[in-house]
């Protein structure tokens, strides 16, 4: 606490400082070289709208002094007066700034009328002096009253009229540096100069022509150049803005163009309305307060208030207990779920008795044996049904099953009924269990569903920052390579990692585009990064993406396809990506050729990459996947799916078959082979998963490929290692040359036979040097 306090006792202690400093250049200012009511109404505003501060007024009445020496006592009185009535009798602020203003000016007319009477001769030029400044008084301290550094009511917009009175208040400041000269050089050009090269450069054209434009008017008001001072100026911030790009070296360079500009355009170079020792001095001195001191005028004029923070604050804590229980509720419910799934055996007692007893009526009712039957041999005729139910579910053959009731007088119809009655209790068995595995699912969904909730309150809690001086930094490099960027961000993670966002200007054409930003921010920032984007997402009115520092490995994937179908549409879909530094690639194949196959194929890849885009579980995505094709529609949609992951950290290789054909790693000559039996997805109730891994090292190549590569050889029994043998002989070290050439193989050797369509990728990856 005591170190804090110190704190605030230094930066009371600054900001006096700086008032003071102000208060004495403004008492400074006079207009016709004897008018100085700039300090007066100065200080007025403060005490009208702060607090009471004597080193205030001590410092605005010697400001006045060194004008006017002992004959400026007319200004002395009014000054303390004013201080008088501020802070004794109008010190509860219950005027409005008008009334408050219209009294200051009424108190500064009423004395100097009034001294005017005791001292000198009353004239009516000197009633209409004394008028105009009263008029000026009023008007200033209106100005003052929403300048900076008197009014700090922060809003969330810019506002206009806030900055132009402060830029008039600073303009003051500087005209009260006139007639102070060090070598016969101006403290007041110096000091414009400086003012104007530094606002062009921080906060671009717009703040350097305001700015310029309003000292040029304000600071020199009684210099009869005025007007081509203000065109100097204001031509000096404007380029000075323009060239901000090219560095602080750019604005001063802008700023001396526009002198040069306005002054050739007056008289043709013959004199210069700014001496050039000021513009060398004012820049030497922008340099240098360029280093040291950094005002960011969004920081004063667009601020939050403390209260709009405060429930800002408070929306985000809001936010962060609705997911909280949004992850409470789904949690909750997959746990239901999971109780109520029923995990008793396929066929319960009851529903086979009741199974049983329908047999029975429906054959034995009206049977002459039926007494016999169901009477005194009732528990070997009931042990026989059951039997001759239970062979039917295990699938034996009917004719063997049906032998033992050769005795049977209704032998026909006791096996077309329990046939009709086994077919409809089978068949709703299969509707419940076919239920009881989408209440799994839905389970399992539900409690990623919560986990993926679960992060999102996580992530609100980090709080990122960005890094604009970098930002800015990289926009200019991205912009002098002529590239469509519209907006980008530097964000600063835990750790020192950082990511950086960027947005075009139009919509991503290819992935080259990418890459070519990509290797623009990676040689700005001076450390290696990858692109976080799924093939998908880059398509359509896609315009952003991220870029985030690489880590082990690097990854280059290219594709080769072929189309079989007379339409040309291919019935294969792949997309490929990077999440997290986690690259995956997927080839879906359609079974068969065309629209339908393509239709197929391109479901399970868009719903893939939505998965892919909420870091879903590896698992949980194919069981998905699987679930969404059987439930579809009724028409029967398979389709196979081939992933790998390859962990850019690690890398390790994790693969996930269903029904495609193997993938294949070539490590120089060397190739391996990784194949599976599973059947495609969307045929199976339930799919069981196999993850192959795999260690890769730098330089090896992952190759997929759909079957119809594989297949293309029809006269080779094992095609696996034909395909094996045809990669292992490509002499290539590029993934592009070795999959045209595979794919130019498949075809010729395909030629005389009927073919399937053909995708093929391949991954390659290398160690970040």
């Amino acid at each position: 606490m005591e170190s804090v306090t110190k704190k605030r006792d230094l930066e009371v202690g600054l900001n006096d400082i700086m008032l003071v400093f102000i208060g004495f250049f403004i008492s400074r200012v006079s207009i016709l070289n004897e008018l100085t009511p700039f300090g007066i109404a100065f200080l007025g505003t403060y005490l009208l709208m702060k607090r009471a501060n004597a080193a205030l007024l001590i410092s605005v009445i010697f400001g006045m002094f060194t004008i006017h020496g002992f004959s400026g006592s007319p200004y002395y009185i009014i000054a303390i007066i004013s201080y008088y009535i501020f802070t004794n009798i109008l010190r509860e602020k219950e005027y409005t700034l008008l009334k408050s203003s219209f009294i200051l000016s009424q108190i500064f007319l009423s004395i100097r009328i009034l001294t005017f009477i005791l001292f000198e001769k009353v004239l009516l030029y000197n009633m209409f002096v004394i008028g105009f400044e009263s008029v000026l008084v009023f008007t200033l301290s209106y100005i003052f009253s929403f300048s900076l550094p008197i009014e700090k009511m922060y809003m969330d917009k810019a506002n206009k009229e806030k900055l132009a009175c402060t830029f008039i208040t600073m303009a003051l400041v500087l005209s009260g540096f006139n007639n102070m000269e060090i070598l016969g050089v101006s403290l007041k050009n110096i000091l414009s100069i400086m003012t104007i090269i530094y606002f062009s450069y921080y906060s671009g054209i717009l703040m350097g022509v305001t700015s310029g434009v309003i000292i040029g008017m304000i600071a020199f008001i009684s210099n009869t150049e005025m007007p081509f001072i203000i065109s100097i100026l204001a031509a000096g911030g404007l380029l000075a803005g323009l060239f901000r790009d090219l560095g602080k070296s750019g604005s001063i360079l802008g700023f001396i163009l526009g002198n040069g500009i306005i002054s050739f355009y007056i008289n043709s170079l013959g004199t210069s309305f700014l001496d050039y020792r000021e513009l060398f001095i004012a820049s030497i001195m922008f340099l240098i307060a360029s280093k040291f001191i950094k005002i960011d005028l969004e920081d004063y004029f667009i601020k939050t208030s403390h209260i709009k923070k405060y429930y800002e604050n408070k929306k985000d804590e809001i936010a962060i207990k609705r997911l909280n229980e949004m992850e409470s509720l789904f949690k909750g419910l997959a746990e239901v779920l999971n109780r109520s799934i029923d995990e008793e055996v396929e066929y319960p007692s009851v529903e086979v008795y009741s199974l049983i007893d329908d047999i029975s009526k429906k054959t034995c009712e009206g049977c002459p044996s039926s007494g016999k039957c169901w009477g005194t041999d009732y528990y070997n005729t009931y042990y026989n049904i059951l039997n001759l139910v239970n062979k039917l579910g295990n699938g034996e053959d009917k004719e063997k099953v049906f032998h033992s009731i050769e005795e049977c007088e209704n032998k026909d119809s006791l096996i077309e009924n329990i046939m009709e009655i086994y077919s409809e209790f089978k068949e709703n068995k299969s509707f419940n269990i076919k239920h009881l595995e989408h209440r799994k699912l839905l389970a399992e969904q539900m409690e990623n569903l919560s986990k993926i909730i679960n992060d999102m309150g996580n992530d609100f809690y980090s709080t990122p920052i960005f890094n604009e001086e970098l930002e800015e930094l990289i926009l200019k490099e991205l912009k002098n390579k002529r590239m469509d960027i519209a907006s980008l961000s530097v964000i600063e993670l835990q750790k020192g990692e950082k990511e950086v966002l960027v947005e075009m200007a139009s919509n991503i054409e290819s992935f080259e585009t990418i890459e070519a930003v990509r290797k623009e921010v990676t040689k700005n920032l001076g450390f290696p990064l990858s692109t976080d984007y799924t093939l998908g997402n880059l398509n359509g009115d896609k315009r952003s993406f991220k870029l985030v520092r690489k880590k082990r490995f690097n990854s280059l994937t290219t594709i080769s396809k072929s189309s079989n179908s007379e339409d040309e549409i291919c019935g294969d879909s792949y997309t490929f990506g990077e999440r997290e530094n986690i690259h995956f690639s997927a080839i879906s194949d359609g079974m068969g050729i065309g629209k339908k196959a393509h239709k197929e194929s391109s479901i399970a890849i868009e719903l893939l990459e939505k998965l892919m885009d909420i870091n879903m579980d590896k698992n949980l995505i194919i069981k998905t996947l699987n679930s969404v094709l059987r439930a579809k529609s009724t028409d029967e949609i398979f389709t196979t799916l081939d992933l790998s992951f390859i962990d850019l950290y690690t890398g390790k290789l994790q693969i996930i078959k269903n029904g495609c054909p193997a993938t294949f790693i070539k490590r120089g000559k060397e190739v391996k082979v990784i194949n599976s039996s599973s059947l495609p997805i969307g045929i199976l109730e339930d799919i069981h998963l196999n993850i192959y891994e795999e260690e890769l090292q730098d330089g090896d190549i992952v190759i997929m490929m759909s079957d119809g590569l594989i297949e293309s050889n029809r006269r080779e029994k094992d095609q696996e290692k034909w395909m094996k043998d045809c990669i292992g002989a490509i002499d290539s070290l590029n993934p592009k040359t070795i999959i045209n050439e595979i794919l130019n193989i498949a075809q010729f050797v395909g030629k005389d036979n009927p073919q399937d369509d053909m995708t093929i990728i391949a991954t390659k990856i290398w160690k970040n040097v």
